[in-house]
């Protein structure tokens, strides 16, 4: 009989911001890009909830110069989900900030 116990592993949270960017030959394309790990779903969430801010507000101004966009809707809206934060523009989510958890290197 072993005295030995399985060494515990704690929980890391990756916060992926996934948009469309647009290619050099102008077809759009979705990138990936991973902002951060986090120890705590906490840390996690007010990080992509930062990004989510920052990146509407960018985005309300860059729709706000398009022609016909003074109809006294918002431009931009950001979304609280299970995973984390959509930011929608017209009803269709434009950029996703998605929080995924997976273990860590063993303590």
């Amino acid at each position: 009989m072993s005295d030995t116990f399985p060494t515990s592993q704690t929980e890391i949270y990756s916060v992926f911001e996934f948009a469309l960017a647009t290619l050099p030959n102008g077809v759009p394309r979705q990138s990936v890009q991973n902002l951060g790990e986090f120890r705590t779903i906490e840390e996690a969430f007010s990080a992509a909830l930062a990004r989510a801010r920052a990146e509407a507000v960018l985005l309300a101004s860059v729709f706000a110069a398009l022609p016909g966009a003074d109809t006294g809707e918002p431009l931009v809206g950001i979304f609280a989900t299970e995973w984390g934060y959509d930011i929608r523009h017209e009803h269709q989510t434009i950029t996703r900030l998605w929080i995924h958890s997976h273990a860590g290197p063993a303590e």
